[in-house]
């Protein structure tokens, strides 16, 4: 009686070409998570560009808009700085003053895709308003840094944000 089977042969084969498939897919794989982690970098990025400078399309005027001026720090997105007063409304009705949180941090959003801080501002001796990660390798100064906004040599973030302005009308005469 005749049983059917592979030779060991036959298993090597198969096993090598198993191996180099798996072995021409591994390069995909991790461009595919570095690809990953600078699509996240660049949307927290976004997200703290929107925290210090508002949206108007969402009525949200940000740090910039409520304070007066940059954040020292990051960390003063989501908690009150010491030399800022809390938000409240002055003569005439003007709102003035730090009303945050400005950030959720439950995704970690102070940090880069590769898990190391942002860097921000002139604290980090960059132009007031950008920020900046230090990309896969995690040293600053090499050409995988990943900045935003881009600014071209000096230029600076501008601070054209609206401050937020509420005005009562006692009365209303038409004639």
């Amino acid at each position: 009686m005749k049983t059917k089977a592979f030779t060991l042969l036959e298993i090597v084969i198969i096993l090598a070409m198993l191996a180099i498939i798996a072995g021409s897919m591994v390069p995909l794989l991790i461009k595919s998570v570095e690809t990953d982690r600078e699509k996240i970098t660049l949307e927290r990025m976004r997200a703290i560009n929107e925290a210090i400078m508002g949206n108007q399309r969402l009525g949200s005027f940000g740090y910039v808009g409520d304070v007066g001026d940059m954040p020292p720090s990051l960390n003063d997105l989501i908690t009150k700085p010491g030399g800022v007063s809390a938000f409240a409304f002055y003569t005439n009705n003007v709102g003035y003053g730090w009303r945050g949180p400005y950030l959720d941090v439950e995704f970690q959003s102070l940090k880069d895709g590769w898990g190391n801080d942002f860097k921000f501002s002139t604290a980090d001796s960059l132009p007031e308003g950008q920020i900046k990660c230090s990309g896969p390798d995690g040293s600053l100064g090499n050409s995988d840094d990943i900045v935003f906004p881009f600014l071209p040599n000096g230029e600076k973030v501008e601070k054209n944000a609206p401050l937020l302005v509420t005005v009562m009308v006692d009365s209303l005469t038409v004639t």
